[in-house]
């Protein structure tokens, strides 16, 4: 993903996976930074799709890191936004576990 970067410096696709694979190997300030570096260069308001992918990356990363609130907090903005981000969705996908016992995660599950 460095060398895709490297090539294309404007893709948010590569940043956002970059930022998962640095969360997988425990590198915090760069999983975040290339995390919201996705969101930055394809913002919703100019997609209304791929930056969802790249919101739940995000979202992801922060769960991995153990920043609960700033998770929810990135689900309570897609959740906002129309797509594929529902109640069913938070209540069925495993990545969302740690969450679940929380509530403003539980009040997100039964939002919509």
């Amino acid at each position: 993903m460095e060398d895709k970067i490297q090539r294309q410096p404007d893709d948010p696709r590569f940043h956002s996976q970059l930022g998962l694979a640095y969360a997988g190997l425990r590198r915090k300030p760069e999983a975040l930074s290339y995390g919201q570096k996705a969101i930055e260069l394809l913002p919703t308001s100019r997609d209304a799709f791929d930056p969802l992918f790249f919101m739940i990356n995000l979202a992801e990363t922060f769960v991995i890191f153990g920043d609960y609130d700033a998770a929810i907090d990135q689900l309570e903005r897609l959740i906002s936004i129309p797509g594929f981000v529902s109640g069913p969705y938070l209540r069925l996908d495993p990545l969302w576990t740690p969450l679940r016992s929380l509530p403003r995660f539980q009040n997100l599950m039964v939002k919509t």
